[in-house]
């Protein structure tokens, strides 16, 4: 990346455009897709043969029009004071960032994968699901998923969601170790039994309440009963008994019909 360092500092350039960018062991890699032309393959995936590129050694603004994906390290000064965002794919792991800092990266986001990843309020608390889903304007596929999630997941947490305009046109659905705070029963009547576009999966936390696990088992019972193709049957996850074998059925049908 020498030369294409040499290559900034003649061409005095305000804005650097980069196809891919990765945060990996505190350092930044990058593909050899730079600028404006050759970022046109907008595919939202990784390039191979990723080389280190040190941004301390020039001061432009720094423009990512495909993926960035950060697996952990301190990335504020980056996102805070130089990134333009374009970016279509956005992985991030083992990492705490603020809604401000998801706000900046989020308008174009197409696909978001959290792993482990703890999200802050501008009041440094955990931001609801909801203010994180409200970042991400233009989102189609959202996994959120980790050993635990810091997230505050509430009673409200289902009408804050299903207030959001996009929310609806989310094609996947993922989230894992849900509290029993969840109000399951609200989203299936409110949203699942009319979903016809969205894949849910839903994966529970181990110490969810027996009494949550009886809603769950409703829930799916109705599921099957009705043998229903009207709409997309969710994915529950969970030590809680057949209800994923279950629910396989369901949504195998419901495909098959769709195709």
């Amino acid at each position: 990346m020498d030369t294409f360092i040499e290559d900034l500092l003649i061409q005095q350039l305000q804005i650097v455009s980069f196809h891919c960018l990765k945060y990996e062991d505190n350092k930044w890699h990058t593909c050899s897709k730079i600028g404006e032309k050759s970022c046109d393959e907008i595919n939202g995936e990784l390039c191979d043969n990723l080389t280190e590129i040190r941004f301390d050694a020039f001061s432009n603004k720094i423009r990512v029009r495909n993926i960035l994906e950060i697996d952990s390290g301190d990335i504020s000064s980056l996102i805070n004071k130089r990134l333009i965002s374009n970016v279509l794919t956005l992985k991030i792991w083992d990492q705490t960032i603020s809604i401000d800092q998801l706000k900046l990266i989020g308008s174009f986001v197409k696909i978001c994968e959290f792993f482990d990843v703890s999200v802050k309020s501008n009041k440094q608390n955990d931001a609801s699901l909801a203010e994180i889903i409200q970042c991400f304007p233009m989102l189609e596929d959202f996994t959120l998923s980790g050993s635990s999630i810091s997230v505050n997941i509430s009673s409200k947490t289902v009408k804050e969601l299903l207030k959001i305009p996009h929310f609806s046109k989310i094609k996947y659905f993922f989230l894992q170790n849900i509290s029993d705070k969840f109000d399951i029963e609200e989203f299936y009547n409110s949203f699942l039994k009319k979903n016809k576009t969205m894949d849910v999966k839903l994966s529970f936390d181990s110490n969810i309440s027996e009494t949550f696990k009886q809603k769950l088992s409703t829930i799916v019972n109705e599921i099957l009963e009705s043998e229903t193709t009207d709409f997309w049957p969710p994915m529950f996850y969970g030590k809680f008994g057949e209800i994923k074998n279950k629910l396989s059925d369901a949504r195998v049908r419901y495909c098959q019909i769709k195709q």
